[in-house]
């Protein structure tokens, strides 16, 4: 019919609209845990020029926040109190401000907890605070930082970091003891911040991570500075269109590894199954692994050399 419409990309277009920069007045605790301490100066000091995220993204936030009001409200129905649901806090000595989800109120205790929604194989990747520290993603051992950061202000011991599972819909809720030596870490990161923003001065950038680099809203600030030294120019088009290529397929690659991952667990053991259009067969392996003792290996210890790429987008 001609009178069709795309109540998709509507929706998209509506939610690109509420996109903006945000001026940074302090250091948020939420991104405190961020390994890039160039990134955080640049959040305080270079916000008007930092390059947006798309209205897929957005919907992914808003979808995060839709998540935090659904737990909030399982909460309630399963009979626990919650109060001082995002309540502001502000550090003056060290420009520290954040809000937290909710306190939700234990016998006579009103403990700090955060809400966050994630992926399956998140979900199954977390077990204790020690998986959420040394996690291979950045943004997860992030959490770690916010809510010990709470901890701190708000003068608690301990408090809950509380995961949903957007598929299943599933909880998992981890209890975090405030790690003082830890918590130091965070404020002395917060104090060199501070720091270069009094001298007006920039800290060294991380090394170059393609997860986090290539998708950093600073990178036009940030990545001229490195891929102007010393560098080759080349006009190859049957290079430029393998590149083209690589970092179009890049993301679905990504994604690939991680349901690959999922799938693992769920199918392990099943030597025949059908589901839906697909058929899966498997069966058990045997490999035989030799443990050398150190002493005997090391008389047979070389040293070779390997080329590690990095492919970064400059635009």
């Amino acid at each position: 019919m001609d009178n069709q419409i795309s109540i998709a990309d509507i929706i998209l277009t509506s939610k690109a609209r509420r996109i903006r920069r945000i001026p940074h007045k302090a250091n948020w605790a939420s991104q405190m845990g961020h390994p890039c301490l160039r990134y955080l100066v640049y959040e305080r000091t270079k916000w008007d020029e930092k390059k947006m995220h798309n209205s897929t993204l957005q919907s992914i936030f808003d979808l995060g926040n839709d998540f935090e009001q659904i737990v909030l409200r399982e909460l309630a129905e399963a009979g626990f109190q919650t109060i001082e649901q995002q309540r502001a806090f502000y550090w003056d000595k060290y420009e520290i401000s954040g809000h937290i989800d909710a306190k939700i109120i234990l016998g006579d205790r009103a403990i700090p907890i955060e809400i966050k929604s994630c992926s399956p194989y998140v979900f199954d990747s977390i077990s204790d605070v020690s998986s959420i520290r040394y996690h291979k993603y950045d943004y997860l051992r992030g959490y770690l930082a916010q809510i010990t950061l709470y901890m701190l202000l708000d003068g608690k011991d301990q408090a809950i970091l509380l995961f949903k599972n957007k598929v299943s819909g599933l909880l998992k809720d981890i209890w975090v003891n405030l790690d003082y030596e830890f918590g130091e870490s965070i404020i002395q990161k917060a104090e060199i911040i501070n720091q270069h923003i009094k001298d007006g001065t920039l800290p060294d950038g991380m090394d170059y991570d393609s997860n986090q680099c290539d998708n950093c809203g600073y990178v036009h600030l940030c990545l001229p500075e490195v891929i102007g030294r010393g560098v080759d120019i080349s006009s190859d088009e049957e290079l430029m269109g393998m590149l083209a290529r690589y970092w179009e397929l890049k993301p679905i690659h990504k994604e690939y590894e991680d349901i690959d991952k999922q799938l693992k667990p769920i199918l392990e053991g099943k030597e025949k199954l059908l589901c839906g259009e697909f058929y899966i067969d498997g069966k058990w392996i045997k490999r035989t692994d030799y443990d050398v003792p150190a002493e005997v290996r090391e008389p047979y210890r070389t040293e070779k050399y390997y080329w590690r790429k990095q492919i970064r987008k400059a635009e």
